[in-house]
């Protein structure tokens, strides 16, 4: 783990002199600087109509890969560069059969098991120092799946069918080997998301495969269906126990942007991560709650100034607004104002 307090660095790309084909630069189309994702709307299970196309819900970080005539950049789902984080991308410029692109899909990284490990590709993407990234990319190897194509020899096909992009990508891609790989759509979602449970995967994503795709928006032609439920919290404070830290107190903000508790959560830390929290937290101990329906100090209480967040998984949410059965599944870098409740 990398700290608590995250920093970005914009300056991830580096710009060339380009004096010396100025002309040519000028005939090529250029891509847009920034692409805002679209997102899927949770439902309880994949919808059964024949026109949607399913396929595994990776449980991954979302990189939008622009590749074009000089490079490769890469943003997140926040419009964040990621460019330098994941040089192994740099292997696209090779493998496509051209430029003028932009990839849609999720970096993961995956356990001793074969499975996606959030808390493992978290450790990836929270690297701000080069020599962080040279030496977490040696222990953490990661894998671009790819689920989509938004730009085509430079020109945007976000407007023609989900169906008719797959094609193209295919035609981009002809011969994908590791760290990249087109995700598999297949028919028959509810087959699928049973399958996903039985292998211990996240779930599934079900899309419509005549729509468009729609920057920025979450729609119901996008669909994911999950086997437990998950949401980014904020901590608020945390609880000691024999002299050392016990649990985190942690929070979202409600509609009326007021910070409310949701519980204590200590599973999925590892001894390590309890250890630096422990001794790093204490730095920042405030004297006031920042939770509007938690204010009641106790001995072994304390709270802190907001800065950490955490991505948690869920059994389900109690009548008294308490999550049940959370468990850590990692560290990610957001604002805490971006922590909400139903998310």
């Amino acid at each position: 783990m990398n700290g608590l307090f995250f920093c970005e660095d914009r300056n991830f790309t580096e710009i060339g002199d380009i004096s010396s084909n100025s002309y040519l630069r000028g005939l090529r189309k250029v891509l847009p600087a920034t692409i805002k994702p679209m997102e899927p709307v949770l439902k309880e299970k994949p919808p059964g109509e024949k026109k949607y196309l399913h396929s595994v819900k990776w449980d991954g970080v979302r990189q939008i890969v622009f590749l074009e005539q000089d490079g490769i950049r890469i943003h997140n789902r926040k419009l964040r560069d990621r460019t330098r984080i994941y040089p192994e991308l740099q292997v696209l410029k090779e493998m496509a059969s051209e430029s003028g692109v932009v990839f849609d899909g999720e970096v993961i990284a995956l356990n001793g098991k074969g499975q996606p490990d959030f808390a493992r590709v978290m450790r990836r993407d929270n690297c701000m120092s080069q020599q962080a990234i040279k030496t977490v990319q040696r222990e953490v190897p990661v894998f671009y799946m790819i689920f989509d194509l938004l730009y085509h020899k430079g020109e945007s096909i976000m407007h023609l069918p989900l169906s008719q992009r797959l094609e193209i990508l295919d035609t981009v891609l002809p011969n994908p080997v590791p760290p990249v790989q087109i995700v598999e759509h297949v028919s028959g979602g509810i087959h699928l998301f049973e399958r996903t449970r039985e292998l211990g995967l996240e779930g599934v994503v079900s899309k419509d495969s005549t729509s468009r795709y729609l920057p920025g928006t979450k729609n119901n032609i996008w669909v994911k269906s999950k086997h437990y439920k998950d949401i980014t919290v904020v901590v608020g404070g945390f609880t000691v126990k024999n002299g050392g830290l016990n649990s985190l107190s942690v929070g979202a903000y409600g509609d009326d942007n007021r910070l409310y508790y949701l519980g204590n959560v200590a599973t999925g830390l590892s001894q390590a991560d309890i250890d630096y929290l422990d001794k790093e937290l204490r730095n920042f101990v405030c004297d006031t709650s920042p939770f509007t329906n938690f204010r009641k100090k106790s001995q072994n209480q304390f709270w802190v100034m907001l800065g950490l967040t955490l991505k948690i998984k869920y059994l389900e949410m109690t009548s008294d607004g308490h999550l049940r059965h959370p468990v850590v599944m990692g560290f990610v870098s957001v604002d805490p104002s971006d922590c909400r409740l139903g998310q």
